[in-house]
């Protein structure tokens, strides 16, 4: 269940921080308008200052419910969109079922009508049917009607063969079977489900085929057992992967912290869980938090846990290194942590203790750490983005992952290993990739690295229909990366700036401008925002908008 839509961030003053989005489509369609007032008091957004601990509020004429969190710095509003959304979902998501479908209220005025009844009845979707009567759009029996008698007998009719016209002409024999909607003893409404000759055909071939899928599946498919990552879980033979995991194999028995230092994308939490389940915590937790993900007000009470009235709505809740007691403690992208941050983790490493937030109570903690960097640790220091001292108690060994560029003769068992593992989710058997796909593979840069390439092959299964998965079956980014890079490294716009709109042209440049500047720092989206003179959310919106993979 969804717990809420948006996150806005307020210093005491009620100006707006930030914005974090939880729901991809309210960030498409509002994003854009609702970025504009980071930096504006929050009068700006709504007519109201929300100093209510919780309540609900209208904005463009849609609702939302919110509940305030009031911490020492700041001022966080949860935001839920309000329950006309979840019409939209739901007409949606019955637009994806093949069956042709239909709703009428009691009066049998017709209240919804998927895409595949509107496809059975060549309805197109241009044409207002919604609120019209039954007989309105059909030429039906009143007393044979599979809705009308549904209606009038509040019981269901199964599979009732049905021979009649719609008023645009189109005349279909079809097998009908409607529902009664009721809420307790009163009907509120009816559904009707239809199926042609031909759609019957085809969905039966569909279901022929999807039980030969798993009737395959079935003979291997066992209960799974455990879940995490171990050394086996590591694709690839490469010289320089084999020897960080090589290292990581001699380390995982000590009780040593470890800093993993690579790229977005090089499977740092897979070495970290595998270091973990080698090691002799391995029964204990391994507990990982993305540094990057939280401001500080957030971070330091999720790690820290929060002491009861510490701040409005506080409760006592322990944090991650409490749950990771005797265990192991992941911090993804150190670098992340403003320097205040870091130095509150320095101190739990030396003492061994910390206080919960709102705490005087010191807490003792036994936790291994494993940290990660997704930049040269010596280039952080040297730009005031990570301690000295936290690196020199972080990093009793430091591993070193190898971007997917260096270790490239991989790149194929990486392809493979993935592909049979996850085609067994889909019920089709892919059997081979396109030459041209192979070489584009080995020729791309891959900025994203291994976590990029394996949203690739996502998509590739997700769309491809036969056995091959060829270059249309990639994503269209990716597809591009045929043309030839520009001498002195500057974007290509490529001969389709000819066929193509202003808008789609400068879309394409800003795409590969943004490229260039998150891989020369590191995919560290702070230091890429200032390199552009912009702000920091304006850029994660421009890499979403973009379909950018860091």
């Amino acid at each position: 269940m969804r717990v809420f839509d948006i996150i806005l961030i307020l210093d005491d003053q009620y100006t707006l921080l930030d914005i974090q989005w939880y729901h991809p489509d309210m960030e498409k369609n509002y994003g854009p308008t609702w970025h504009q007032y980071i930096g504006q008091p929050l009068g700006d957004v709504f007519d109201i200052k929300l100093k209510k601990e919780f309540g609900e509020l209208e904005w463009k004429d849609e609702k939302y419910s919110y509940i305030k969190l009031k911490t020492k710095y700041n001022r966080i509003y949860f935001f839920l969109k309000g329950e006309n959304y979840r019409e939209y979902l739901y007409e949606k998501a019955m637009d994806y079922i093949p069956y042709p479908l239909s709703i009428y209220d009691k009066s049998a005025f017709l209240i919804y009508m998927n895409e595949a009844a509107r496809k059975l009845w060549e309805i197109p979707d241009y044409s207002k049917i919604d609120g019209r009567h039954l007989l309105d759009i059909f030429d039906v029996d009143k007393d044979f009607s599979t809705v009308l008698t549904t209606l009038r007998t509040g019981a269901p009719v199964i599979n009732r063969i049905d021979d009649y016209n719609a008023k645009n002409g189109v005349n279909m024999l079809t097998i009908n079977t409607g529902y009664p909607i009721c809420r307790g003893s009163q009907v509120m409404g009816a559904t009707v489900l239809e199926q042609s000759l031909q759609s019957a055909s085809a969905q039966n071939k569909n279901l022929k085929e999807l039980q030969k899928s798993l009737e395959k599946r079935a003979e291997t498919w066992k209960p799974a057992k455990s879940s995490g990552y171990t050394f086996d879980s590591i694709i690839g033979h490469g010289a320089k992967l084999s020897s960080a995991v090589s290292l990581a194999k001699k380390v995982a028995a000590q009780n040593c912290n470890i800093l993993l230092v690579g790229e977005t994308g090089t499977g740092k939490e897979i070495i970290a869980q595998s270091i973990h389940k080698a090691s002799l915590r391995k029964e204990k937790n391994f507990v990982a938090v993305n540094c990057a993900a939280f401001p500080d007000a957030l971070i330091e009470s999720l790690l820290f846990g929060t002491q009861k009235g510490s701040f409005t709505g506080s409760t006592d809740n322990p944090g991650l290194f409490e749950e990771a007691n005797g265990g192991t403690l992941f911090l993804d992208e150190l670098n992340s942590m403003s320097l205040n941050m870091q130095s509150k983790i320095l101190r739990v490493l030396q003492e061994g203790v910390f206080r919960r937030v709102g705490s005087q109570k010191e807490r003792r903690t036994d936790v291994r750490i494993i940290a990660s960097c997704n930049a040269d640790p010596f280039h952080l220091i040297a730009e005031n983005l990570l301690r000295k001292d936290l690196f020199y108690r972080i990093s009793v060994v430091m591993i070193e992952l190898p971007p997917l560029r260096e270790h490239i003769e991989d790149m194929e068992e990486l392809v493979f290993s993935y592909v049979e593992k996850e085609s067994k989710h889909f019920a089709k058997q892919i059997d081979a990739f396109s030459p041209e796909v192979l070489a584009l593979f080995r020729h791309y840069h891959w900025p994203g690295n291994v976590r990029e390439l394996y949203h690739v092959l996502d998509y590739a299964l997700n769309v491809v229909e036969g056995r091959n998965i060829e270059l249309a079956h990639l994503p269209a980014y990716l597809q591009k990366q045929k043309e030839p890079a520009a001498p002195s490294g500057q974007p290509v716009l490529g001969e389709d700036i000819f066929h193509s709109n202003l808008q789609q042209i400068m879309d394409q440049y800003e795409e590969q401008v943004l490229r260039q500047v998150l891989e020369h720092h590191g995919f560290n989206i702070s230091r890429a925002a200032e390199a552009l003179g912009i702000r920091r959310q304006s850029l994660q919106y421009r890499i979403k908008k973009l379909g950018i993979i860091i």
